[in-house]
């Protein structure tokens, strides 16, 4: 993985429960929902905190339908401290969801060499009609400190 590979201390979960606890803060999120509607409240990650630049995606059909309500995947993670976030208007089935392989490899180079996270989304994102939202400052960059 090549989050590991930088020096970037990795947690791969892939136990059927929740999310352990929070580190102390997170630079990166990328998860798959725990109730039916993907509802941000009812989700262990609600109790993350995020270092300055985080990415957290939260991947859910509907994340990024509504905006305005921090139940929704991609409004909460933002409220709660997330500096960007990939989310779904409608339905995209997993084919049409950006591909967390593509983005990573893309967003995290060695000494800032990464693409701006704008470029690393639309690149990891196969198919552009499914509706998908990419929110925060498009030209952030990941930098290791």
């Amino acid at each position: 993985m090549q989050l590991q590979q930088l020096g970037i201390p990795t947690l791969l979960d892939t136990r059927q429960e929740l999310a352990p606890d929070s580190p102390p803060q997170l630079q990166f999120y990328w998860g798959w929902y725990a109730d039916p509607n993907g509802n941000f409240t009812t989700n262990t990650y609600k109790k993350y905190r995020w270092a300055t630049g985080a990415v957290a995606v939260h991947t859910c059909s509907f994340g990024g339908r509504d905006l305005r309500r921090t139940q929704s995947a991609a409004a909460g993670l933002i409220a709660d401290g997330a500096s960007a976030t990939i989310a779904t208007v409608n339905e995209p089935l997993i084919a049409g969801w950006s591909r967390p392989d593509i983005f990573f490899s893309n967003y995290v180079r060695p000494k800032g060499s990464g693409l701006t996270f704008i470029e690393s989304a639309y690149a990891a994102t196969p198919f552009l009609s499914w509706q998908t939202v990419f929110i925060g400052d498009p030209l952030m960059r990941f930098t290791k400190e």
